[in-house]
């Protein structure tokens, strides 16, 4: 057997300086022991040529090889292998929010009407609404266009695109949130090993997949009481309470009861009633995860090679760890519900060959700091953003 190719080992790829060697111990079976082959002779730099040529074949042979493997596709391939378990990858989502609209009463603003930003970044009304008489009226809006650039601050949309009579002036008194880019690989591989359990019913990893599933929903877990008494997270008996952050009530509430068993309460804070595929009224509950407001303040000691703004650099580092949104819009999902915030991990953040050292805080309301780990309990996560991370 080949000691390259496929073997009993996988895939072994044969490099660059191996194809000349084969190729010139191949020419001089065919042409002699004394046949010329230096780098500036005819056959060698056609040997050179083609192994150059072959050797990129050989790249596509390991690229094909590996894309069969969960760990190691990318893009395209990774798509069509969690197909598999029915699992499709999370499309980029509209950033929401809304404005207030100023301008003569009763004036009616259609549904559509656009509204942007000075840089061009461009929302839409979701519904029609009409000025009142003091002259105001407050309108839901969503980004034209899907994608973390919608994630605007506050007191940014300050333009009509198409500007109409009555309406003198727009403006967004809050951010708008929750605009998201594609799902990437490192996210979707991670969701697919969640959601093995997804075709199954009845079980707690069921359920989590099924909602992992919704396309707003950043995190969840469901906990279980299969005793007969009240267990220390408060469930009742033969109860479960699925755990979410973020996503759309109702969708949320028509997964759990696709997935849960028969006669099994859904318990948490929040009750909806839907119809089942009877027309059977049925009350599922759970619980919205409670946000940590997470606080980190970095005291940099610098070496002669610290390079001039890698402190934004920090910044994302601990954002990204954390989760929350950064300066330039992008929103990392983070810690997940449960997991507690490491010190140590945030330290880990700040290594950099022109940092010789770091002191690291943390607060949970910006006023008592420590330096130690902070716990979050099964039902809350943590979150930050790029005004709660400080690196000096």
């Amino acid at each position: 057997m080949s000691d390259f190719g496929l073997t009993t080992k996988g895939f072994t790829r044969k490099p660059y300086t191996q194809i000349i060697a084969d190729k010139e111990e191949r020419a001089r079976d065919l042409f002699g022991e004394d046949i010329e082959l230096s780098e500036r002779s005819p056959l060698g730099l056609y040997i050179q040529s083609t192994s150059w040529e072959n050797s990129i074949l050989w790249d596509v042979m390991e690229s094909v090889y590996y894309s069969a493997f969960i760990d190691d596709a990318e893009g395209k391939q990774l798509d069509g292998l969690v197909k598999y378990i029915g699992l499709f990858r999370k499309p980029a989502l509209r950033a929401i929010g809304r404005v207030i609209f100023t301008g003569n009463a009763d004036r009616a603003i259609p549904q559509g009407f656009r509204v942007m930003t000075e840089s061009g970044i461009i929302f839409r009304t979701t519904m029609a609404v009409i000025i009142g008489t003091d002259g105001h009226v407050e309108a839901e809006i969503e980004a034209v266009e899907p994608g973390r650039t919608g994630n605007v601050t506050a007191n940014r949309i300050t333009s009509m695109f198409n500007p109409i009579a009555g309406i003198s002036n727009v403006n967004n008194p809050e951010r708008t949130s929750g605009g998201t880019v594609i799902e990437t690989d490192e996210e979707l591989r991670e969701r697919y090993y969640r959601s093995l359990s997804r075709k199954g019913k009845a079980t707690r990893a069921a359920i989590e997949a099924a909602i992992l599933e919704l396309p707003t929903v950043k995190d969840a877990r469901v906990l279980e009481n299969y005793s007969m008494d009240v267990d220390e997270n408060g469930l009742p008996p033969k109860s479960i309470s699925p755990l979410v952050f973020d996503g759309n009530p109702v969708e949320i509430a028509h997964a759990v009861l696709a997935t849960k068993s028969a006669g099994i309460e859904s318990y948490g804070e929040t009750v909806l009633e839907i119809l089942d595929n009877r027309g059977v009224l049925q009350k599922i509950g759970y619980t919205r995860a409670t946000e940590i407001p997470v606080y980190v303040e970095v005291t940099l000691y610098r070496t002669p090679s610290f390079r001039p703004g890698y402190e934004q650099t920090i910044r994302t580092n601990i954002i990204r760890y954390i989760g929350g949104l950064d300066v330039d819009g992008t929103e990392f999902n983070g810690l997940g519900l449960g997991q507690n915030v490491a010190h140590s991990r945030i330290i880990a953040e700040t290594r950099d060959p022109g940092v010789r050292d770091a002191r690291v805080r943390v607060s949970l309301d910006g006023d008592n700091w420590f330096e130690d780990s902070i716990p979050i309990p099964v039902n809350q996560i943590a979150i930050t953003d790029f005004e709660r991370v400080v690196v000096r």
